[in-house]
């Protein structure tokens, strides 16, 4: 299934759906292998990565696309390959 290139009020939809259903969804965000362009792609723990894309020419603009109500997360080790940022709904939050 080919990406989809979400708008910014496409991915707040997305992950207010994930919140109002208590549903874990991170956002990846790693540099494009081909482009060099940052790109963020929503996972879930049940579906896995979802096939939609936030894109910015660098970091600073994806960080304007974020959803509301994310935290950031380290990189860890069992994340894909060329992440940067990890950003998730922050548990603690009241939605």
């Amino acid at each position: 299934m080919p990406d989809h290139i979400f708008t910014v009020e496409a991915a707040q939809t997305i992950q207010d759906q994930a919140n109002r259903d208590y549903e874990l969804l991170a956002w990846i965000v790693a540099a494009d292998p081909e482009t060099g362009e940052v790109v963020a792609r929503p996972i879930s723990p049940a579906e896995g990565a979802l096939p939609c894309l936030l894109m910015g020419s660098t970091l600073a603009d994806w960080r304007d696309q974020l959803p509301a109500g994310l935290k950031h997360s380290a990189v860890r080790s069992p994340d894909p390959p060329r992440t940067i940022e990890v950003w998730y709904a922050d548990p603690a939050a009241d939605f």
